[in-house]
């Protein structure tokens, strides 16, 4: 079933159960679960709260299922004219289903109106699908961190994309 048509940018989402939001602190839990099934260093729940709790620090967007409940999230910081994207994840049966562009969609709308000027992003070097994703979003890879992840010092791509 295709999703009514519209000017934003996650038209690409070809689901109409899918819903994102803002985050809320009673998403906690949710985001702690999706956390440790997805990353292989997770934010810790003390982490996610106190962003939760500072919105003027953090940005959070949720994707929900009607069915489901949460099935991802995004998350970036903001200074001034730069947001930095700190972690998308989607639950593994959702992955590839246009989630996590959805997701990435939302936030970009939100840093066009927040007249943010880039958004960047670091991901594992070895996160093909990932880097795909934020090639087609219009991010373009500007560095490399050289042994940045601590459990195994694997390489993280530096990506970024101009939005003004």
């Amino acid at each position: 079933m295709k999703a009514a048509a519209s000017n934003s940018l996650h038209d690409a989402c070809h689901q109409t159960d899918w819903l994102v939001r803002p985050a809320r602190l009673d998403d906690l839990s949710s985001l702690v679960r999706l956390e440790q099934t997805c990353f292989a260093i997770p934010w810790t729940e003390q982490s996610l709260r106190s962003d939760l709790e500072n919105p003027s620090l953090a940005r959070y967007f949720v994707a929900e299922s009607k069915t489901s409940g949460v099935i991802g999230y995004i998350a970036c910081y903001q200074a001034a004219d730069t947001a930095q994207i700190t972690n998308l994840a989607v639950l593994p049966d959702f992955r590839r289903q246009g989630v996590g562009e959805l997701l990435l969609g939302t936030l970009l709308e939100w840093a066009h109106a927040s007249q943010v000027a880039t958004v960047d992003l670091e991901v594992r070097s070895s996160n093909e699908s990932a880097i795909r994703l934020y090639q087609k979003m219009g991010f373009a890879k500007v560095g490399v961190r050289r042994a940045y992840y601590s459990d195994n010092n694997e390489n993280a791509n530096i990506m970024l994309k101009n939005i003004t």
